[in-house]
């Protein structure tokens, strides 16, 4: 498997880690609020749960470059060998 399509495939599971870790952040941060609303005390998991979505976004990113970073590097491989 070339190295180009292992870059993509790298890219493409940090992709939907990153949805999920996010995903996760946000049902934790709902919770967290209802929670806290519903016994009206101070909110304790909120930014905690905001640094799960920020964690899930970041990695979603760094998979995103990943996967264009081997779709592109695939794109140039295949316009060289056409020559």
């Amino acid at each position: 498997m070339p190295l180009d399509n292992i870059r993509m495939r790298t890219g493409q599971r940090l992709v939907f880690a990153g949805f999920g870790i996010a995903v996760i952040g946000l049902i934790l941060y709902s919770m967290a609020g209802f929670s806290a609303e519903a016994a009206q005390i101070e909110p304790v998991f909120i930014k905690e749960s905001l640094g799960v979505v920020g964690i899930g976004v970041v990695v979603w990113l760094i998979g995103v470059v990943k996967y264009l970073n081997g779709a592109i590097e695939s794109n140039a491989a295949d316009d060289h060998n056409i020559l």
